[in-house]
């Protein structure tokens, strides 16, 4: 149906209409509308942990993990894999949202990846020159090793399970990441 609401006590049924949050008032059925408040929580995600805000099968998400957050619904920023650990961000801020993810804003995410057999420095080049995938040509923007099994990669590409990816093509089993 159309949108009814009043806007400095002015009927708009346009769902369009520009709201500057600082100066207009509006009510919904009678209602005042009030802007919720940015909340942002920085959480170091556990393994066995999913990052969406339910799942249907009962699994432990982040948002269980948030005693005591205020009360405003949040969304992870992002996502880890259910057994990668490490920062994620949870906000309600949509605009920081989409900055952070759009992929015009080349973000940087740098992970720990730690591999069951030993890491050659030749495929640590290999990593910075890109390794060809299914999606495209994944390619680091640094990486380095931090002992022989632990790669530390920083990506500014966001797809599904990247570094995952990129280590099989390579031949090497995650342990951690």
């Amino acid at each position: 149906g159309d949108v009814y609401k009043r806007q400095n006590g002015e009927t708009v049924r346009e769902p369009w209409r520009y709201v500057d949050t600082q100066k207009d008032q509006v009510t919904y059925r009678g209602r005042l509308i009030r802007p919720e408040k940015p909340v942002y929580i920085l959480l170091n995600k556990p393994k066995n942990t999913l990052c969406t805000v339910r799942d249907e099968r009962g699994r432990r998400t982040v948002l269980d993990l948030l005693e005591g957050a205020p009360p405003v619904r949040l969304y992870p920023v992002g996502r880890l894999d259910r057994n990668t650990t490490g920062i994620l961000l949870l906000t309600n801020d949509g605009e920081l949202t989409k900055k952070l993810l759009h992929p015009s804003s080349k973000v940087p995410r740098t992970y720990r990846a730690t591999t069951i057999k030993p890491i050659s420095p030749a495929d640590v080049e290999r990593l910075l020159r890109g390794i060809p995938l299914p999606d495209g040509v994944a390619q680091a923007d640094e990486a380095y090793l931090e002992d022989p099994y632990t790669l530390v990669l920083t990506l500014h590409i966001g797809k599904k399970h990247i570094v995952r990816r990129m280590l099989e093509y390579l031949g090497y089993k995650l342990k951690s990441l």
